[in-house]
């Protein structure tokens, strides 16, 4: 679960009542980038433009910590038959796995590899790609 005072959650909160609010494109793109100036106009927008189309009940459930789904995600990740890489992002720096949380999921198997990439939020693809590429790659050799 995502603890209560995570940015995450914080964030997942500001989503939903933009959401539900009904605010026009504009209205959301200009208060995304009022939160988060840094992440410009743009890239502003193009997050006003996917909350549009998200399912408010998912915003929701993850806003007020709810289950998002029926299954245990314990019993899904052991029945995964592949090899996995999960990567977790740094839950200091919004990753919305927590090190205990991940801990008493991850399947105790030499086929499941969790790579904590630390300094990295939860848009680690799109944030910080040589990271993820830095993890990512190596395991693919391995295999």
């Amino acid at each position: 679960p995502i603890a209560e005072d995570s940015p995450v959650r914080a964030n997942f909160r500001l989503f939903l009542s933009l959401v539900e609010s009904g605010c026009s494109l504009d209205e959301m793109t200009a208060k995304l980038l009022a939160h988060n100036p840094g992440q410009g106009e743009l890239q502003s927008r193009w997050k006003a433009e996917c909350l549009r189309q998200m399912d408010v009940e998912m915003l929701r459930n993850v806003a007020e910590a709810r289950p998002l789904g029926s299954s245990d995600p314990r019993d899904l990740l052991a029945r995964i038959a592949c090899p996995v890489l999960l990567v977790q992002a740094d839950p200091a720096m919004g990753g919305i796995l927590a090190d205990d949380y991940l801990a008493s999921l991850a399947p105790d198997r030499e086929s499941f590899t969790v790579a904590r990439l630390a300094g990295t939020g939860h848009n680690i693809n799109r944030d910080h790609p040589e990271e993820l590429l830095g993890a990512v790659l190596p395991w693919l050799q391995a295999l």
